[in-house]
């Protein structure tokens, strides 16, 4: 029997202003990897990003914006499998200079440099600038980078547990939850909404569809799954909007018991092309009305702050 673990980790492309990206070894094979690692419990991952980048290259950085995100499942000793999903970020560089260990590499170089997936498919736009094309291009938003994922950079964290679909640590106290939403229109301008079931946080309030990510799917498979669960609806993903997270120190249990809750989103555009009436397909989940709304029927007071957010 498969025993899951799961993480969530960030990482930064960072450039120079003559176009080289800062890479550091993964350890593996002579393999380089972006800079980055695990997110701490609590913590947003642009913070990660920005922590870690500093600890692995001697770089101050800020984020510039979220560039991609990614997962993949990788084998480990004792039929363990860890799920990682992978949120990568441009950072500027703002002070210090590269430690030992790091290096910077010109869009050219790139092609020749033994890269795990995931980094292979953020940088498949640089290596392009080289004159080169890359396999690991992108195919779709969210789905398994190709290539042969590594380890990161002295980061050895297999995550936590599975349990009821959720990364939780051995205590059972803390969770971590990786979700994803769409802001789907169709062509009349209409926004798609979901609104939470009772018993759920936010009950009453209108929210973006989307959910959870099951363990061994991909952000982008989820999506489309969750859309169509909550609200019927069949749309094409576009581009990446956002990556926020929300932490929630005493969060009700499932036992009544308080429990340490950490939800990091991520936030896709997506194309509705042919709109039907909303319905709720899946049977006692967190959504119990869906529905379409013009700009002018949307009450933002009737809005969760992720929904809010977006608009």
């Amino acid at each position: 029997m498969t025993r899951w673990r799961r993480r969530v980790t960030a990482h930064g492309v960072v450039r120079d202003g003559s176009g080289r990206v800062l890479l550091v070894p993964t350890g593996r094979h002579d393999g380089w990897s972006l800079p980055g690692g695990t997110v701490a419990h609590g913590e947003s991952p642009q913070s990660a990003a920005i922590r870690l980048t500093r600890q692995q290259t001697g770089m101050a950085t800020q984020v510039r914006a979220a560039r991609l995100v990614a997962s993949d499942q990788v084998p480990r000793p004792g039929d363990a499998v860890v799920h990682t999903d992978r949120l990568i970020f441009d950072l500027v560089p703002t002070a210090g200079t590269p430690a030992e260990r790091a290096r910077w590499y010109t869009p050219a170089e790139l092609v020749r440099v033994p890269l795990p997936g995931y980094a292979a498919s953020a940088l498949a736009g640089v290596i392009a600038e080289g004159g080169h094309t890359s396999d690991a291009s992108v195919r779709d938003f969210g789905s398994t980078a190709a290539g042969t994922p590594t380890a990161d950079l002295e980061d050895p964290d297999d995550g936590w547990p599975v349990e009821r679909g959720l990364a939780m640590d051995d205590a059972g106290r803390r969770v971590q939850r990786f979700s994803t939403y769409a802001r789907a229109t169709d062509a009349a301008g209409r926004m798609l909404f979901a609104k939470i079931a009772d018993g759920y946080p936010g009950a009453g309030r209108w929210h973006l569809p989307g959910g959870g990510t099951d363990v061994g799917e991909a952000p982008a498979d989820a999506l489309l799954r969750e859309v169509a669960e909550e609200t019927g609806q069949v749309g094409t993903i576009g581009r990446l909007l956002s990556v926020s997270h929300r932490h929630n120190p005493v969060a009700r249990g499932w036992e009544g018991y308080p429990i340490n809750w950490h939800t990091i989103r991520v936030v896709y555009e997506m194309a509705v092309d042919e709109p039907t009436e909303p319905r709720v397909t899946e049977a006692a989940g967190s959504t119990v009305e869906a529905a379409w709304m013009r700009p002018g029927e949307i009450d933002r007071r009737a809005l969760t702050d992720l929904a809010s957010s977006v608009l």
